[in-house]
């Protein structure tokens, strides 16, 4: 997942470095990973993407199916806890205009500003954080193969696999999955995207998209079973072997860290995430905050709501 860098936060503030930073958002693989050669003019133009900028700051929302996946950057938290809110709302009526997405996400590492950045989220919408976990092999040459499952097949998948991908997504994810239409460039901008299958039938699916150095990272990772997700994660493995590639990174549930599947397969825990999300709709936003707000009045010791 993509993963904004608040940890460069205080070197970022001085006059004018970030919005210059703005002209040139998707070079930086820190910040948006899909596509580091594209321009910013580039990408607002996507057919996927709503791009809104202002003086201080830069709002992106990719879709994804059902989802809005929301980038930001902003000069400073004072600014951000500004304009995050109005900003949201405005990709929030493009994507009710002309898209079915209905909810949007905000993936973020730890980083030591957490406590400052945190209210200003839930001031704009975004709900209690669910945490994700980031676990890394940092040497794929040294996965072993998993034990014999003739049953267990792994193929190549291309953009004819849509659906596949969909049905997956809607099966194993619930209400998290990327329902259809699948971003445009799902298959275009992955390294490799592998499909498990299970006696004919899929059971997993795994996309790779270029890492940090000579790193890769499994942006999405859907399986139904150990068997399927080990002969996903050797394959994956056996790319980055022969495309020279050193680490694996994969996001997984928090409480996942310790399971001895990834112990196994040479994964160690990398560290760990939130992610947020809120409705599209900002009437529904603002229809959810009305609903937790109690108000109280005080009449020298009396109080009662109201």
């Amino acid at each position: 997942m993509v993963l904004p860098d608040w940890t460069r936060f205080a070197q970022d503030r001085r006059p004018g470095l970030v919005r210059r930073r703005h002209k040139s958002i998707a070079s930086r693989r820190q910040v948006y990973r899909n596509l580091p050669d594209l321009a910013i003019e580039t990408l607002a133009s996507g057919a996927n993407v709503v791009v809104v900028l202002r003086e201080g700051g830069t709002v992106l929302g990719v879709r994804c199916g059902r989802r809005f996946k929301i980038f930001y950057e902003f000069d400073g938290v004072e600014v951000m806890r500004q304009e995050l809110a109005a900003m949201l709302d405005e990709v929030g009526q493009f994507a009710c205009e002309d898209s079915a997405a209905s909810v949007m996400t905000l993936d973020f590492s730890d980083f030591p500003h957490r406590h400052l950045v945190e209210p200003i989220l839930r001031a704009a919408g975004f709900d209690e954080p669910a945490e994700f976990a980031l676990m890394r092999c940092t040497d794929v040459g040294a996965v072993a193969a998993p034990g014999p499952s003739p049953a267990v097949r792994v193929r190549e998948a291309r953009e004819g696999d849509a659906g596949i991908v969909v049905a997956l997504e809607e099966r194993l994810a619930g209400e998290d999955a990327m329902a259809p239409p699948l971003p445009s460039q799902f298959f275009a901008d992955a390294l490799w995207v592998g499909v498990a299958e299970v006696a004919g039938r899929p059971a997993g699916y795994m996309r790779i998209v270029d890492g940090e150095g000579r790193g890769m990272v499994a942006e999405e990772f859907r399986c139904d079973g150990d068997a399927p997700a080990a002969a996903l994660v050797q394959a994956a493995c056996e790319y980055g072997r022969r495309h020279d590639r050193r680490a694996l990174s994969v996001r997984v549930a928090s409480d996942a860290v310790g399971e001895p599947f990834w112990k196994a397969h040479g994964f160690g825990h990398q560290g760990r995430g939130l992610i947020f999300s809120r409705p599209v709709d900002p009437a529904e936003v603002r229809r959810r905050q009305a609903e937790k707000v109690t108000g109280y009045v005080k009449v020298g010791k009396i109080f009662g709501r109201f």
